[in-house]
């Protein structure tokens, strides 16, 4: 943490892993942070990850700062950037009047991917420039809400669950040969918001210019904004649904031809080429790649670097290794279970029990070996087979929210049956969750028979929707009030002996979710 601190350079230096903050600045001016490792900074929060934590964190009136190369990838935010109080609402006044904005930084070079919130957050400022950074596999690759005069130049924005940029409430914004592709939602969102507390801070002096659009759901929201100059964009396989007019004259030379004959590029310049042989960013080392390889310890996410695989759990359903040199690596499992290699990365192997297996609670052993050096992962398995009954649902014949709604949903007859050894679950999504499926209002009960030992038992689910959890004939946990995002959770006494977990789900939205935990806790 540098707090009022200026003129320090931090450079080589590895801050990954850490739950979080890897970098953070307050009241720090006229650093440099360049060529460093903060992947993985990331924590808990209610069912998934974020909590914001963040790789890399510029808060306070931090002003003309550099950070150049750093690797933020897997944090909750990557980058995150924001004034004294990070929401800028004036209660007395009730206005939105934001104080203690960071303004004036280069962030450039960057890699805030595979991060659950955004990728570059960047909030409540003025005048800082991203330039050639990476922002794939987020939420959002730019949230840059009320800020004033930021410039988005050649920067790789892909395959983010929602927005390539958004930005509400912004003004000068200058959007221009940025490469934006395989969005879930709008390429470039630019809006204002209803409300008087708001009018001080409208959407206006946009210019968005030369830039690839390809495969996004749509390719600009503009609602409420108002002098726009859009030109020269490529835009493939993206929808334009918003009319364009061009309201304002374009700026000459442009935003980016500005730039590169500045002071503050010259300097940047000095610190590219200054860029150490051997330094590569996290996606470039070979290791593992998504959200989905951050397993937590009690204070951090695990550090997997120096074992010869990472290992995360496939729900209660078996195992799944990242090796890191699977041409040297021999595995070694117990005769009740088998390995299933992944076809597209040899990299990536699943263990899980044969399906003869007994269903019960067996406790895993994989060896790994490598020449001389041996290690051991053990986790406890589940071997059982699901049930799922699949329901077409009609929300409006039957609202969700009805008394009797969770009754009606399942009283028909299913669209589609199968047996899984997975247990139900799947991560923030859009689209069908399985094939067959419809892409948002369905219903769905998996049901197992499960040996277990006596004990207490507790029960916890995160979703989207609406579910309850049953074991045997007793209800557990449910909430059937059809939210956004909801977590319950419930403790069970169970007898030695063989019982029937049955989850029932019903989901009406586009993004969805649904994680179940289970564990003996005495």
């Amino acid at each position: 943490v540098l707090a009022f601190s200026n003129k320090c350079v931090i450079t080589e230096s590895d801050f990954s892993f850490n739950s979080a903050w890897g970098i953070a600045l307050w009241q720090s001016c006229e650093n440099i942070v360049s060529w460093c490792l903060a992947d993985f900074v990331n924590r808990p929060w209610r069912s998934g990850y974020g909590a914001d934590s963040a790789a890399m964190a510029v808060s306070y009136e931090s002003h003309r700062n550099y950070i150049v190369g750093v690797s933020m990838t897997h944090g909750g935010d990557g980058f995150f950037l924001t004034n004294l109080t990070d929401v800028g609402y004036n209660l007395e006044a009730r206005r939105f009047l934001p104080y203690g904005s960071s303004d004036d930084n280069i962030i450039a070079y960057c890699d805030g991917s595979w991060s659950p919130a955004n990728a570059f957050e960047g909030t409540f400022s003025f005048r800082n420039v991203y330039f050639r950074n990476i922002a794939d596999y987020s939420g959002h690759g730019f949230w840059l809400g009320f800020s004033n005069d930021s410039l988005l130049l050649e920067n790789e924005i892909s395959h983010n669950h929602g927005m390539g940029i958004a930005i509400e409430h912004g003004s000068g914004t200058r959007i221009e040969k940025n490469t934006i592709e395989h969005n879930n939602d709008a390429a470039i969102a630019l809006w204002a918001s209803p409300g008087e507390e708001r009018e001080c801070h409208p959407s206006r002096n946009i210019e968005i210019r030369d830039n690839t659009i390809r495969h996004c759901k749509t390719a600009f929201n503009l609602t409420n904004s108002t002098d726009i100059y859009i030109n020269g964009n490529i835009i493939e396989d993206t929808p334009i649904t918003d009319e364009i007019k061009n309201t304002k004259t374009p700026d000459s030379p442009s935003a980016l031809e500005k730039f590169v004959t500045s002071p503050q590029y010259l300097k940047l310049q000095e610190i590219f080429t200054a860029k150490p042989a051997g330094f590569r960013l996290y996606r470039k080392l070979g290791m593992p790649l998504g959200m989905k390889w951050l397993e937590m310890t009690d204070y951090h996410p695990r550090d997997f670097r120096n074992s010869l695989a990472a290992y995360r759990l496939d729900g209660w359903s078996g195992l799944e290794l990242y090796v890191m040199n699977p041409g040297d690596t021999k595995i070694e499992i117990p005769e009740w279970a088998e390995l299933e290699p992944n076809p597209n990365d040899r990299h990536i192997t699943k263990i899980k029990p044969k399906p003869e297996a007994s269903s019960t609670i067996r406790y895993l052993t994989v060896k790994l070996q490598q020449a001389d050096r041996t290690e051991e992962i053990t986790v406890p398995i589940l071997a059982a087979e699901w049930t799922e009954l699949w329901y077409n649902w009609d929300k409006d014949k039957n609202p969700i929210t009805e008394p009797d709604a969770e009754d009606r949903i399942f009283s028909g007859r299913p669209d589609l049956e199968r047996k899984s050894h997975i247990q139900p679950g799947w991560d923030w999504m859009r689209g069908p969750v399985i094939a067959g499926t419809p892409e948002s209002a369905f219903a769905l009960e998996a049901s197992t028979e499960v040996n277990l030992p006596a004990g207490t038992y507790k029960f916890s689910a995160g979703f989207t929707g609406s579910l309850s959890i049953w074991i045997d004939s007793e209800l557990v946990c449910s909430d059937w009030t059809g939210k956004r995002y909801t977590f319950v959770s419930g403790n069970v006494e169970i007898a030695e002996g063989t019982h029937k977990i049955k989850l029932r789900h019903c989901q009406d939205r586009e993004w969805k979710m649904l994680r179940l935990y289970w564990a003996k806790i005495r």
